[in-house]
């Protein structure tokens, strides 16, 4: 059981605590102070002094770090610009027929269950042909990295480091056409993991902004989110309003009968307010006493019983009376009224039957879902039974993803960098024997043993790590050179971490890095 990979120690942190870097308050304090007079006499004169005095320091300092880079700071180069692009990322290829239900089975044991029809061109239209699906996992921090896809995860202001159980890309194509996801359909992933435990999300990447979208709580195991369900309970809301608003058909008043005229509210009774004049004939009149129609009476209103009848409410100090009664028109109403209900109950029928025709599609989209995962649970099944016991003996298990466009999805645990040490660092190559010649660079990356993250530094003043894991830091230099440090070698390099300056010395790979080989060798990963 050694090879277990469980995070327990670790809990995703929540948007709630990550909205805590939110501080408009603070901004808008400072923005306020700024509206102040530049022009009071002698200190203007000492102001413009001690500008120039500080630009001029700006400027030698600027130079000095340009020529040493001795602070290691560059401007962020854009997250989807891969390091090595001559290196091109491998993907697998299905050929598959789209008008029927496919289900793929990649190389590391990863379920992809397509459902049929549910392809379309750029123009909407569905797929008939055969066509292509393109698939790749990012099954580790190596093949992250030469992907220039960002690990990194900003929320409310504070940036969070991507600790991952599963990361894939998946596209199709009709030849060079990028082909899209039938809007309704929902393709199923169930990515076999090496990383246990349940402190992970759903993310998506959008590629046009190079930041991840919080989707949904990774639950594992074939757990599926159906948005369908929750679009039928909407629509079959919208259905109990409209039966709810359809007005009683109008009932001319009985002669001799004991009615009453009340005003009602449309919130209440949207169905009878519609109608003018309206009155409640009590239907029980042989349990009504005359002598209670010349009493005062404190609150007298129409309720509504739970079978959908009318019930006339009568109260004065602690005596209570309430009738079953009927709205009921005079002769002269009851024309008018009749009119009304038809037109009314024209319009809510054709409406009725629009959401009900909605309804039923919807709940033909949601069993063709469900139908999917069952074939996706039985191969799962089946696999399981071959496989269960070399599954548990290394740690795996199938994560599922519920995807509703092509694209690259993660399921991932936020992480705050490493701490436990910090040191002002400055990178040099190993081999260099200039004193105060330090290597460029945009960014370090940082990857401890035991995870699947990659931490990423754009500045080293404050470069922190956990002493207490094994810790790898590797970096691309301006003129395209693999630099790092092995587990071993940053374990044995006599770091206090107590803030001071202090020099790493890289191993910096002269000759041209053409394959992904090349870097795993050095890295040894």
């Amino acid at each position: 059981m050694k090879n277990i990979k469980v995070r327990v120690d670790k809990e995703a942190i929540p948007e709630s605590e990550a909205l805590k870097g939110k501080n408009f308050d603070a901004v808008l304090n400072k923005a306020s102070k700024t509206n102040q007079s530049l022009f009071k006499g002698k200190a203007w004169y000492i102001g413009i002094s001690l500008s120039a005095i500080i630009v001029l320091l700006s400027l030698y300092f600027f130079s000095e770090n340009k020529e040493n880079q001795n602070n290691n700071e560059q401007a962020v180069i854009p997250a989807s610009i891969k390091p090595f692009p001559n290196i091109q990322l491998e993907y697998e290829s299905f050929e598959i027929n789209p008008t029927i239900q496919n289900v793929i089975t990649t190389k590391n044991g990863s379920e992809i269950v397509i459902p049929a029809n549910s392809i379309v061109d750029k123009n909407g239209s569905l797929m008939k042909e055969p066509l292509t699906i393109k698939y790749k996992e990012y099954r580790d921090m190596v093949d992250v990295f030469l992907s220039g896809i960002t690990m990194q995860y900003d929320s409310g202001g504070a940036t969070y480091h991507f600790e991952s159980a599963g990361m894939f890309e998946i596209l199709a194509f009709k030849g060079d056409e990028e082909l899209l996801l039938n809007q309704g359909s929902n393709i199923v992933v169930n990515y076999l993991s090496d990383y246990l435990g349940d402190n992970y999300n759903i993310y998506q990447f959008n590629k046009a902004d190079n930041k991840w979208n919080y989707m949904y709580k990774d639950t594992s195991a074939l757990a599926l989110k159906y948005d369908l369900e929750t679009e039928i309970e909407n629509v079959e809301s919208e259905i109990k309003t409209i039966e709810a608003t359809i007005p009683p058909t109008p009932v001319m008043e009985t002669p001799k009968s004991i009615s009453i005229k009340l005003d009602v509210l449309e919130s209440e009774f949207p169905e009878i307010a519609i109608y003018d004049n309206v009155k409640f004939q009590i239907t029980d009149n042989k349990d009504f006493n005359v002598s209670e129609s010349e009493m005062e009476w404190d609150v007298v209103q129409v309720k509504k019983s739970t079978n959908g009848n009318y019930i006339l409410h009568f109260e004065s100090g602690k005596t209570v009376k309430e009738y079953n009664c009927i709205p009921v028109f005079e002769k002269k109403d009851y024309g008018s009224a009749m009119k009304m209900f038809e037109e009314k109950y024209k319009k809510s029928l054709a409406l009725l039957e629009e959401k009900k025709a909605a309804r039923e599609e919807m709940f033909k989209k949601l069993n063709a879902e469900k139908d999917a995962q069952a074939a996706s649970l039985r191969a799962y099944n089946l696999k399981q039974m071959n496989i269960s016991e070399a599954m548990i003996t290394s740690g795996k298990i199938m994560r599922a993803f519920s995807i509703e466009s092509f694209g690259i999805y993660n399921s991932d645990c936020p992480q705050n960098l490493p701490k436990g040490a910090t040191i002002f660092a400055k990178l040099k190559d190993k081999e260099e024997t200039k004193p105060d010649t330090f290597l460029i660079f945009n960014k370090l990356h940082l990857v401890e043993k035991e995870k699947n993250a990659l931490y990423t530094y754009y500045s080293l003043k404050e470069f922190s790590f956990n002493p207490k894991e094994e810790n790898m830091i590797w970096t691309v230099t301006d003129d395209n050179k693999l630099a790092f440090i092995s587990y071993e070698n940053f374990k044995k390099m006599d770091i206090i971490g107590k803030g001071e300056s202090f020099t790493l010395e890289m191993t910096v790979i002269k000759e041209e890095i053409k394959t992904e080989l090349q870097i795993r060798k050095y890295l040894e990963i």
